[in-house]
């Protein structure tokens, strides 16, 4: 039985995206996995540049090109405050903030998730970071790290909207 995500065709790579994406969510030496590519550095069983649907419409950000690293997770200007999401994914250090405008998206909740070190940052009136990337869920640890933080942008509907769409069109 196909998935949705299974549904989605692959597109070209998109680097460029990607980078805007590591600058925009990301601290220093972020990388971004948000046109549906993982970096071409990953090792073990997540080894790019693959082609993976869940990257395309849930965004990931590492550390660095290998996902071994570790990185602040950030939120764009213009976010209200943010919320617990654990009722959505329970024990993965999840966090919405709603934005009247995201992108070119209009009234939509960013979600991230494996935040560690969350620092309860009140409204988002600036680039602020919340976290770090790698928390409940973001750590696989052991010979194949893979260090990371989900990003997720849904609609009113609840739908997930793809980072390339939203940041790169």
């Amino acid at each position: 039985m196909a998935t949705p995500e299974s549904k989605i065709p692959p597109k070209p790579p998109n680097p460029d995206c990607d980078k805007k994406l590591a600058a925009i969510f990301g601290g220093p030496g972020a990388v971004a996995a948000g046109s549906g590519y993982e970096p071409p550095g990953m090792q073990g069983p997540q080894g790019g540049p693959n082609f993976r649907p869940h990257v395309y419409r849930t965004s990931h950000i590492y550390g660095n090109e290998t996902g071994t690293g570790v990185t602040g997770v950030y939120a764009p200007a213009g976010g209200g405050r943010p919320f617990s999401r654990e009722s959505v994914a329970p024990g993965a250090g999840s966090y919405g903030i709603n934005y009247a405008q995201l992108g070119n998206a209009r009234n939509v909740t960013l979600v991230i998730s494996h935040v560690a070190n969350y620092t309860n940052p009140g409204r988002i009136t600036s680039r602020t970071q919340i976290g770090n990337i790698g928390g409940p869920g973001g750590n696989s640890g052991g010979q194949y790290p893979y260090i990371h933080s989900h990003l997720a942008i849904l609609n009113r509907q609840g739908r997930n909207l793809s980072f390339a769409d939203v940041f790169c069109k």
